[in-house]
């Protein structure tokens, strides 16, 4: 099943290191669907994608390893159809110097 997400297209792409990185913080009262998620980087990092204010207590919603062939895109049917994020979109890489876009709608 493939869900359409309406809302406000909203997109950020950060630098992520080994601690927690704010990608894109949600609007209050407001849930952001990603429609795809681009990570480039480092060769041999894992990015782990985290809903909530950090990682900590928290299971990935995602976790994404990079190789040697370029950016990771993952679309919307790898991401279940459009995952939640209530508080905010938080990435965590086994190697600094890794870049995460989020793209998606918030509504």
């Amino acid at each position: 099943m493939n869900v359409i997400v309406e809302g406000v297209r909203k997109s950020a792409v950060k630098q992520v290191t080994d601690a927690d990185t704010t990608v894109y913080e949600v609007t209050s009262g407001r849930t952001f669907y990603a429609s795809a998620i681009i990570v480039a980087g480092v060769s041999g990092a894992v990015v782990s994608i985290y809903d909530g204010p950090s990682s900590e207590g928290v299971q990935p919603i995602l976790p994404i390893p990079l190789e040697d062939k370029g950016p990771v895109i993952i679309n919307r049917r790898v991401l279940n159809d459009a995952p939640e994020f209530l508080s905010s979109v938080v990435a965590k890489s086994t190697i600094s110097g890794v870049w995460v876009q989020i793209i998606g709608v918030e509504r």
